[in-house]
């Protein structure tokens, strides 16, 4: 392992959709990394509400198993029980993974928010980012082409209105998410 580079695509995944899928499939293809790591984060850190990391790390399984080899779903928050920080995730994963080069996957959004994420700039020098575009944002000169916009809590909406958006979530992730009742209780 030692000289892999490994891409970690982290967030709530709340749920996770074809968009996430997209994304890994693109770094994969276009990038210097050999492996995605799916991370859902174990709680928000700021403070947002989220189904049980439990569902969401099993649906991040499923979409890994859905997009093939390369591409896998960590359980380091919920294992370890970290903060949901961005950087006390990626230093767990240097510890775990020595010798193995990271790189973060970040949306353009991102860059404009990056004076609310702890630790910043500890983040890029750790897991020097892969920028991905996204509609609506100025792109990073060498950013990945921005997949089709999805937005999780449009996606929630749908299913808490009784719809089944099956272009939206991949059918494993779906099903899963039928059969747990996950966002059956949210309000259209």
């Amino acid at each position: 392992m030692t000289g892999d580079v490994i891409a970690v695509l982290g967030g709530t995944f709340d749920p996770p959709h074809a968009a996430h899928l997209a994304v890994s499939r693109l770094v994969l293809e276009r990038s210097d990394c050999c492996r995605v790591l799916l991370v859902p984060c174990i709680r928000h850190p700021l403070g947002k509400a989220a189904a049980p990391f439990e569902h969401r790390l099993a649906m991040c399984r499923l979409l890994a198993d859905e997009a093939g080899a390369g591409i896998e779903a960590s359980d380091i928050e919920g294992r370890l029980d970290l903060s949901g920080r961005t950087i006390d995730m990626l230093e767990a994963l240097a510890r775990e993974n020595e010798g193995v080069r990271l790189r973060m996957v970040i949306g353009a959004d991102i860059l404009l928010e990056r004076d609310r994420w702890h630790g910043f700039d500890e983040i890029a020098a750790l897991a020097e980012p892969i920028h991905v575009a996204r509609a609506g944002y100025g792109a990073h000169p060498a950013s990945l082409p921005a997949p089709a916009p999805i937005s999780s809590t449009e996606v929630r909406r749908l299913l808490a209105s009784g719809r089944r958006p099956a272009e939206l979530v991949p059918a494993s992730v779906l099903e899963y998410i039928e059969e747990h009742g996950i966002y059956a209780s949210l309000q259209p």
